[in-house]
């Protein structure tokens, strides 16, 4: 029998090499084709989207070592996730477009692109 916690672990590793790597491609699309500064931008944006998928993955092995005693704190732990990752991304994206100036297009499609990352290893993990 698998540990739940471990294969959880494995595939985040190989979630978080997938978005970065996908994150870096991005930015250097925009690095050669508009400017530094735009590529700064798509990193904050892959950024964002490594932030909360850690934040996702983190709560997920605790929801299933919790799972083992009480199945309802578990969902209490998911969905208290679920806000803190909103809050986090919220928090995340004002400091980026509001106090750092990033360029928002940029910014928003290194953020989408790495999130599509992260959408595509899910299906390719319910396939297997």
């Amino acid at each position: 029998m698998k540990n739940p916690t471990s294969e959880v672990a494995k595939n985040s590793k190989r979630l978080l090499v997938n978005q970065i790597v996908v994150g870096l491609l991005i930015a250097a699309f925009f690095e050669l084709k508009v400017g530094h500064w735009q590529a700064l931008s798509a990193l904050y944006g892959m950024f964002v989207t490594i932030a909360i998928s850690t934040l996702l993955s983190r709560g997920v092995q605790r929801a299933e070592n919790e799972a083992i005693k009480n199945p309802k704190s578990s969902m209490g732990i998911l969905y208290f996730g679920a806000v803190q990752r909103f809050i986090t991304a919220a928090v995340l994206f004002i400091i980026g477009l509001g106090l750092i100036e990033f360029e928002p297009l940029p910014l928003i499609i290194g953020f989408g692109v790495t999130q599509f990352a992260y959408v595509l290893n899910i299906i390719k993990l319910k396939k297997n």
